[in-house]
């Protein structure tokens, strides 16, 4: 149903229309719907659980997630993902546990976009984490701004996923007309250019390795230092969106 209107005065009216609806009980929602979202949600992350759990080498995207989320306070961390595939094993599953602690860009997202972000984040709030995750591409196009977070002294983390190129290409090549290998595969050490760049950083091959990589990068951003943690994945297609859904 399109509306036309001024979004303010239509947000505060839908949710006037809202509270009419459901009262205003503490918590907002009876207690069987809570139960029956929490029961639908513990239902597909269960569906999930061998792929965060997954031991094979190289690890995958969401599982680098799932441990990020095992090592951070995520009631004083931001986390802001990139476009393609970062977005994709980033936003189905971070659990934002207070309000401004998520900065996303919905469907679509100017690739490399999370490294300027999240120095304008860190700026926000200096007394939060702030965790980018992107891509080796997006890295390939903006990643010389850790170098601008070293030399303001932003201490940002970022997660950079090596899946060895382009998602999409990569996923496309043995189409009739899809991206070709030259342009579509990737190469380069980044947690390399990051150290020359000045900041903390490290390169995780194993999925064992990535928690205690993710703490020592932690502790170096406390310590005042931007920090990057290169993890090496296999390219992996991310959550389909619904029959049903309406772009």
């Amino acid at each position: 149903m399109a509306i036309l209107a001024d979004a303010k005065l239509a947000l505060q009216a839908l949710i006037a229309a809202v509270r009419e609806r459901i009262g205003e009980r503490e918590g907002g929602f009876k207690a069987e719907v809570v139960t029956e979202i929490q029961r639908a949600r513990a239902k597909w992350l269960g569906e999930w659980t061998s792929v965060f759990m997954d031991e094979s080498v190289p690890t995958n995207g969401y599982r680098v997630i799932y441990d990020l989320m095992q090592v951070v306070d995520r009631d004083r961390t931001v986390a802001l993902h990139d476009a393609g595939g970062s977005r994709g094993y980033l936003s189905p599953f971070w659990v934002a546990t207070k309000p401004h602690t998520y900065v996303g860009m919905g469907g679509m997202a100017a690739m490399g976009w999370s490294m300027g972000g999240a120095i304008g984040v860190k700026l926000g709030r200096p007394d939060h984490l702030v965790v980018h995750l992107l891509g080796d591409a997006s890295f390939g196009m903006t990643g010389m701004e850790l170098e601008t977070a070293v030399r303001m002294g932003l201490p940002t983390l970022t997660i950079l996923i090596n899946n060895g190129g382009i998602g999409g290409g990569i996923m496309g090549m043995n189409r009739a007309a899809g991206t070709p290998p030259d342009v579509a595969k990737l190469g380069g050490n980044f947690s390399v250019v990051a150290q020359g760049l000045g900041a903390y950083s490290e390169r995780v091959e194993q999925p064992h390795d990535l928690i205690p990589a993710y703490r020592r990068a932690i502790q170096a951003t406390e310590n005042g230092q931007a920090a990057l943690v290169e993890v090496m994945i296999k390219p992996m297609r991310t959550p389909e969106l619904p029959d049903d859904w309406a772009v």
